[in-house]
């Protein structure tokens, strides 16, 4: 359907950094087992193609509403007492506060602005950033989101978030450590994080290119197989959506390389913002454009671990139109009872347009923070 990649998957992990690829096999242990209780569920649907046969994987159950809850959490254990700082459209941000806010209780390390009451979210605006100027229809409630803070009060906190001016603000509602508003769009908002934690000594946590949001990803791929093995069952495709990488990178890292299984990987992007695919079909990012999966939306970081991953270990994709996936994402809300988001809905409309015959599949279907604004009625 997409790119060519069906070609023997052992030789081509000879192409994959072996250090990194070593520093999984390491590491993966104990990240399955810190992530024991953060298992979501499968369930069968017998109404789509395949009776007793295809599944779905509700990462939209997680706790912060989508996978990168896992990533997060190893974030927190594997760099205890630092300060973090995330760029995030909406999911990393919030996946990052809630794994902040168990870190911290577990270990009674909660800083001080998370000892305090807030009701309402607190943003940030800081003149040394040079936030660009709001459109005046939205000049007035940023004015009221927005809020001060000293840089005393910022370097006591262990976790800043940065999030472009266009972010929706219903998936930031829950949170409140520091939020800065700052560039136009999520490439703009994450160099300008860069910036602050390098001149800061703090650590940047990317949302796909970094060992720990991939080892998540990698615990899901644990979860698949347990699950269809007990079903005395062979999975033979899994649908994944693909923004920057992480979470399909993490799945087929664990089928192809920790447990070198012959299970079909199939990335999905839409057509209106397909980074990955443009770039492993060597025509740079493309022009990416406002879709309904804002999830995986944006570009990708230059030289991206993930990038030589989705080239080597997936094994197929699809590219689908913001009608499919609005039609997905209603499919599943009338038919299976699931609110989720656009992302969400991403891989299932990839499933929808796959011919998979009679084999078994799952789609993963990763968060579940629904933007109010992007859900039409269908006429």
């Amino acid at each position: 359907m997409g790119l060519d990649c069906s070609t023997s998957r052992k030789p081509l992990l000879d192409t994959i950094s072996q250090e990194f690829l070593k520093k999984i096999k390491k590491k993966y242990p104990v990240a399955n087992q810190t992530l024991k209780s953060d298992i979501s569920p499968i369930i069968n649907t017998p109404i789509l193609k395949i009776k007793d046969k295809t599944y779905l994987k509700l990462e939209s159950h997680q706790t912060s509403g989508s996978f990168k809850i896992r990533g997060a959490f190893l974030y927190f254990q594997d760099q205890p007492n630092q300060q973090i700082v995330v760029a995030s459209t909406g999911n990393f941000a919030k996946a990052c506060f809630y794994a902040y806010k168990s870190c911290n209780e577990e270990t009674k390390n909660q800083s001080d602005i998370l000892q305090q009451d807030y009701k309402q979210s607190q943003q940030i605006k800081l003149d040394e950033y040079n936030t660009p100027t709001p459109q005046p229809e939205f000049q007035e409630q940023q004015q009221q989101q927005q809020q001060q803070y000293t840089q005393d009060e910022l370097d006591k906190s262990n976790l800043i978030i940065f999030v472009p001016n266009n972010v929706n603000r219903d998936k930031l509602k829950e949170i409140t450590c520091p939020i800065i508003y700052a560039g136009q769009d999520c490439v703009e908002s994450e160099k300008i994080a860069r910036q602050y934690a390098e001149q800061h000594n703090s650590i940047y946590a990317s949302p796909y290119n970094d060992i720990n949001m991939i080892l998540g990803s990698c615990t899901i791929g644990e979860e698949l197989d347990q699950f269809f093995n007990a079903q005395n069952q062979e999975l033979d495709f899994v649908f994944v959506s693909c923004g920057g990488g992480g979470l399909i990178g993490g799945i087929a890292l664990y089928f192809k390389y920790l447990k070198n299984k012959g299970t079909k990987i199939i990335g999905v992007q839409p057509y209106n913002n397909a980074a990955m695919y443009n770039i492993l079909r060597k025509k740079g990012e493309g022009k990416l454009l406002d879709t309904l999966s804002d999830g995986t939306s944006g570009g990708i970081e230059e030289n991206a671990i993930t990038i030589e991953i989705c080239k080597h270990l997936v094994d197929d994709w699809v590219l689908v139109t913001e009608d499919q996936i609005l039609e997905a994402q209603l499919k599943l809300m009338n038919e299976h009872k699931l609110i989720v988001e656009g992302a969400a809905a991403l891989a299932y409309a990839g499933f929808m347009l796959y011919p998979i015959g009679r084999l078994s599949c799952l789609i993963v279907l990763c968060g579940s923070n629904v933007d109010p604004h992007k859900i039409m009625v269908k006429k």
